[in-house]
């Protein structure tokens, strides 16, 4: 008999995801048969299913070519994904995250991952992730957070300090005093964790929205350390994928072509995250 076909009731959609819960699923027994006594060392086994009962896709949108930063426009998604949590409480979960076909399988690998951790810190409320994202970059050199990223906080945060990847400016350094409350001779040193994780854990509290559930490392899959509560899938299961005429009218356009590829692929740049069955648990040491 062929296995039904199940098709998740999409609850919500925005320009931030998807949001999406899967039906029911009924679970039968599980008869085992009991060895001999001829048989001491033979012993009968079951494992129970993984069974996803939510999922959410945080678009794409949120994350720029080569860069696991999180833009203040995800607020929606995470309002979002925070409905889907409170309506499934108990479920553990898992994060998973992904990167467009460019650039070589194991620089996605490791950026990948970085965006499946940012998004894991900001579930868990933990913005010491992200300072540890914004120091060290040694195998993704492409996403240094930098000045950029500091600026783009800053003015979601309600400062005004300019646009730009450049060093941070006499403006830029003000917007980050008037957002932490300093006074306008403190030192603001772009590579100083006490400063980000201010910062970030102001950030933090913004993109989460007043009615993110409170979170911890046990509410995921491996319940400790990152093996299965966070991951990075490279550029697998692409979202979308170009034909190859596609990729070479990009390839004869220079930087104008490359730019409109990147733009292309943006729908590839998302994390995706998993939520499990009441109960479900899995051993760390055999997650892949």
């Amino acid at each position: 008999m062929t296995e039904s076909l199940f098709i998740p009731d999409v609850i919500e959609e925005n320009s931030n995801g998807i949001f999406a819960r899967h039906p029911i699923r009924a679970t039968l027994p599980v008869l085992l048969a009991t060895t001999t006594d001829d048989r001491p060392d033979d012993f009968n086994t079951a494992r129970k299913p993984l069974i996803t009962v939510a999922c959410a896709n945080l678009s794409e949108f949120n994350f720029q070519f080569d860069s696991s930063f999180i833009g203040p426009t995800a607020v929606l998604g995470f309002d979002s994904l925070a409905r889907i949590i409170k309506a499934h409480p108990g479920s553990p979960m898992s994060v998973f995250g992904h990167a467009d076909p460019t650039g070589k399988q194991g620089y996605n690998k490791h950026l990948s991952e970085r965006r499946a951790r940012a998004v894991f810190g900001v579930m868990i409320n933990d913005p010491s992730i992200w300072v540890d994202l914004f120091l060290h970059h040694q195998d993704t050199p492409g996403d240094n957070w930098g000045p950029r990223v500091l600026r783009s906080v800053a003015a979601a945060l309600g400062g005004d300090p300019g646009e730009g990847d450049a060093a941070l400016d006499s403006r830029a350094r003000d917007a980050i005093r008037k957002v932490l409350g300093l006074g306008a001779t403190a030192l603001v040193v772009q590579a100083d964790p006490k400063m980000l994780l201010a910062l970030f854990t102001l950030y933090f509290v913004f993109i989460r929205g007043a009615g993110f559930p409170t979170l911890g490392r046990s509410d995921f899959l491996g319940t400790t350390g990152q093996k299965a509560a966070f991951q990075g899938c490279s550029e697998f299961n692409p979202q979308l994928l170009l034909s190859r005429n596609e990729l070479a009218g990009f390839e004869k356009g220079g930087e104008d072509g490359e730019q409109a590829r990147n733009d292309a692929n943006e729908p590839n740049r998302r994390v995706l995250i998993f939520l499990f069955a009441k109960g479900s648990t899995v051993d760390p040491k055999k997650w892949p």
